[in-house]
Parts: structure tokens; sequence; C-alpha cells
């Protein structure tokens, strides 16, 4: 179980299908695949968002359950801890992490956390702080099943460059191998 807490979606290196809670009607629902409990909050529209008009707010808690598991979530968390300083937990059906202790954010900061789980699917996961008076935003979730972490590009790069050099020097020492 690998938990992220990036400036990103890019940082966590996986690309899927995204749910910018803009289909939905009124109030929470209407979604297709997961529903979505949380703490005091409310689909908001217009508010912070990184995607469309509207976004889910909420306070202390949430979880998105899912109809069929997965083993891939992110979601962008706009101002946690905008109030004061806070521990925040992601909670799956295999575990929990702190993705981060003590975090001091401002109103409007994006974050993109979420999880990926190689190892086991799972059905949800929960977000959580103890900060009362905190409110988030949530918007732009990115959900699915992959079959692998993929490597970031540095490393083929930086992997491909090392083997270029080993190359050249051992051109450089048997001189009888043409170039």
């Amino acid at each position: 179980m690998t938990a992220y807490f990036a400036t990103a979606s890019s940082d966590a290196g996986i690309a899927l299908p995204m749910e910018s809670f803009e289909n939905s009607s009124g109030g929470i629902g209407g979604f297709t695949g997961f529903d979505i409990w949380f703490f005091a909050g409310k689909l908001c529209d217009p508010c912070f968002t990184t995607d469309g008009d509207k976004s889910i707010e909420w306070e202390r808690e949430i979880t998105i359950t899912f109809d069929n598991p997965i083993n891939a979530f992110g979601i962008d968390i706009i101002g946690i801890g905008s109030i004061g300083p806070i521990d925040l937990k992601l909670t799956s059906d295999n575990g929990s992490q702190i993705l981060c202790t003590n975090y001091q954010g401002v109103e409007d900061n994006v974050i993109f956390s979420g999880l990926i789980d190689t190892d086991a699917q799972f059905n949800s996961v929960t977000f959580s702080h103890a900060n009362s008076y905190d409110i988030a935003w949530a918007d732009r979730m990115q959900r699915g099943v992959i079959t692998s972490v993929p490597t970031p590009a540095a490393v083929w790069l930086f992997g491909s460059g090392l083997i270029g050099l080993i190359l050249k020097s051992y051109k450089r020492r048997h001189p009888l191998i043409k170039k």
C-alpha cells in the first residue's frame, strides 16, 4: 500500500478516468460507480474547484465507497489545513496511513493525494483529521485498477544514460571494436 501526498496528479505517475462531480444534480448522489459520505459538508457550486464548477465540501472526514473494487485512487484536496495545522489520515479496507503531520495550508491550496495498492484491491477510502473547524473541498477524483506502478521517466532516462557511459568506456578500453 503506497499512500501519497503530492502537489500534482502527475507526481503519482498514473492516469485514470476522472470524476469532477459535475454530473450530480442538487445534492450528493447521482454518481456512477461510487457513493460519498462526509461529516458536515455538501455539494458545493460554485466554490473552490480544480475542474468545472462543483466540488465536495467536507469537514473532518470524507468516505468514498466504490461499487467495484479498485487498487488506485487519487483526488484533489483543496484548502486543507487552512484554519490550523492538521494530521491527515488515509484509511482503506487494507489499513491506514498518516499522509502528513502538522500540515499548515492556505485557503485555496491544492494537494493531490491518494492510494495505490498493487497487492490488494479496496472498496472504500476515508480521509480524516481532527480539526473540527477546518473545511476542505474535494475535486477531480481519479480511480481504477492498474496492473503495476509505472516507473517514472527520470529512472528510465538515468538508466539509459548509465548504459551509454558503460558502453563508451568499454569501447575505449577495447579499441578493436569498431565505432
